[in-house]
């Protein structure tokens, strides 16, 4: 797939940020979260079937040019995510220390 502004390297990374936030919400929480929003590691390899149909139908210029939208979306998406989660380490960190100073 072509891809003159490397748009696959920013999905990396906000792939590789989904997997920081479930190693920190792992630690922080205690709790294991695989699927986020619903989509998980089944839907993303249907995605990739879907994809590379997608690509043998229509060759590889249709597809690159909805990238920058996949970017967004999963950025949103790990916004959303990162901030949920701080949300819920703060609120045990501020009962933390209401314990402590009781």
């Amino acid at each position: 797939i072509p891809d003159q502004y490397n748009t696959f390297f920013f999905i990396f990374m906000v792939y590789g940020g989904f997997l920081v936030n479930a190693f920190v919400s792992f630690n922080a929480l205690n709790e294991f979260r695989v699927s986020y929003f619903g989509f998980g590691p089944t839907e993303g390899r249907i995605g990739f079937m879907v994809a590379n149909g997608l690509l043998i139908i229509f060759g590889s210029i249709p597809l690159s040019d909805y990238l920058p939208y996949l970017l967004g979306f999963t950025s949103l998406a790990l916004i959303f995510t990162v901030w949920k989660t701080q949300k819920q380490i703060w609120a045990i960190d501020i009962q933390e220390k209401e314990n402590q100073e009781s």
